[in-house]
């Protein structure tokens, strides 16, 4: 362990070098909770866009997902004395992306059926609710194939605003 232990902080040591000499390297971004206080997500970033989240709850599952792969990829390698403990902090938890994402203006469809109380209608339990997000249920897809004349039809329909 303790010869571990050295080669980490050789590994550190040679790249704070490369920091100090302006030089980048791979995986230099695992140092960035030393140079930033707030972590940022693209949404963040993205200022007033519209987002539009695809089957929020797999949304959720997807970010719970890469959450628990990314907490247990760092807790083996905070054993094995690869990463300083600090490290694992440079990703935001699921809660925090949904949260930040929540905050914007949110089109959410769904092919999945609301719940009878309604609650579907805000996200709840999925992005937080923000006076201007949008939740739509939608249809699956015909397959239309060649079939123009249906496409036709639906667009049609969809005009009118009847769902024939």
């Amino acid at each position: 362990m303790v010869h571990t232990r050295n080669q980490l902080r050789e590994r550190v040591d040679h790249h704070l070098e490369r920091f100090e000499n302006g030089t980048f390297f791979d995986n230099d971004e695992q140092y960035l909770p030393f140079f930033y206080e707030e972590r940022v997500t693209v949404a963040d970033w993205a200022g007033e866009a519209l987002f539009v989240v695809d089957e929020p709850i797999r949304f959720k599952e997807a970010l719970a997902g890469y959450e628990a792969d990314i907490r247990e990829t760092y807790a083996t390698l905070l054993e094995a004395a690869m990463v300083l403990p600090s490290q694992a902090d440079l990703y935001m938890d699921a809660a925090e992306v949904a949260e930040s994402v929540g905050r914007r203006q949110t089109v959410a469809m769904s092919l999945l059926a609301r719940a009878a109380d309604g609650s579907g209608d805000r996200l709840d339990g999925i992005l937080p609710a923000a006076s201007d997000n949008i939740v739509a249920q939608t249809k699956q897809a015909e397959i239309l194939r060649d079939a123009s004349t249906i496409l036709v039809h639906e667009i049609k329909n969809y005009r009118k605003g009847s769902t024939e």
